[in-house]
């Protein structure tokens, strides 16, 4: 089963490579001893009553519990510091790159939670990604900004699978954005993507799994850290 909760986490604008803002206001000692009760102050557009019942019914399903779910999600969904050296005020444009289907990384935070921003790059000096204010885009590099300090240019060490895992992205231009991060990896449908989960889909497709910590949902910083790329451009 897959949480059907539209995540308003603040991470739908984050991965929009967003401006940054300041520290979460979430951290309150109350939630922080319940972890249901974090995972729902991080997310004020989702229902309470409709994320416990959705909750419960993984745990049952999962033979677990409630609280394990809620904890293993905030593992992975909590807050991340911005990158040693990240200028969060300065947009930069967004390099070149080597190979179509190399992948960009940038910081991103909004509301306190930085966990950044992905997409492809294309064969033209292109971008492919998905936005939150307009879903899968191809678009060109000059209209992708990235926060100066942290952005990075990979290449998959598999040759091979670079040009496959741009190509599914790009088959899938035009589709809605995913604002459910904390199971994303769990659905089979591919009607909306997320920024790290368009990327992960696209190198799936060509058998390599690029989660560095084969979590529940697979964030941007998990594709930045995956052992599968090699950094070749930082800036």
């Amino acid at each position: 089963m897959q949480l059907n909760v539209k995540i308003a986490i603040g991470l739908a604008a984050t991965c929009a490579a967003a401006a940054l803002v300041g520290a979460p206001a979430y951290a309150s000692s109350a939630s922080q001893a319940d972890p249901v009760a974090e995972l729902l102050a991080m997310m004020p557009a989702v229902d309470p009553a409709e994320f416990r019942a959705e909750l419960a019914d993984l745990a049952a399903e999962e033979n677990s519990t409630v609280e394990a779910l809620a904890e293993q999600m905030l593992a992975e969904a909590k807050p991340q510091d911005v990158d040693p050296g990240t200028d969060i005020v300065r947009d930069v444009p967004v390099h070149n790159a080597r190979h179509k289907g190399d992948v960009f990384y940038t910081d991103a935070k909004t509301g306190g939670v930085n966990h950044g921003h992905v997409g492809f790059y294309g064969a033209n000096r292109d971008v492919i990604e998905a936005h939150s204010s307009s879903g899968v885009r191809h678009v060109p590099q000059t209209q992708v900004r990235v926060k100066a300090g942290s952005a990075r240019a990979l290449e998959s060490k598999n040759n091979g699978a670079r040009n496959g895992a741009a190509d599914y992205a790009g088959r899938h231009v035009g589709k809605k954005y995913d604002m459910d991060f904390v199971s994303n990896k769990g659905k089979n449908e591919e009607g909306s993507f997320n920024c790290s989960e368009l990327v992960w889909r696209g190198f799936k497709s060509q058998g390599i799994d690029v989660d560095k910590d084969g979590g529940r949902g697979v964030y941007p910083r998990d594709v930045r850290d995956d052992n599968d790329f090699n950094t070749y451009d930082k800036y």
